[in-house]
């Protein structure tokens, strides 16, 4: 039995230590949603959809969006 602390807690200190099986992961790969290119981010990371230059010229949209509306 282990107190939940946490949301995806599936082991308490003791059992992962003793669990051979047991690896925590460190990254994980995903697919930009615009360009299609395969990256790594951190394992917790759940926002990130789009790689750093997809994100960039995503920003820049944004942005001038922005300035367009409000000047």
């Amino acid at each position: 039995m282990v107190r939940k602390t946490s949301k995806n807690k599936k082991y308490c200190k003791e059992c992962v230590k003793h669990n051979p099986y047991y690896i925590p992961l460190k990254t994980k790969k995903i697919v930009c949603i615009d360009c299609g290119i395969e990256f790594e981010v951190e394992s917790k990371n759940t926002k990130t959809c789009r790689c750093e230059n997809c994100q960039h010229e995503n920003n820049k949209k944004i942005k001038r969006k922005y300035w367009e509306n409000n000047h």
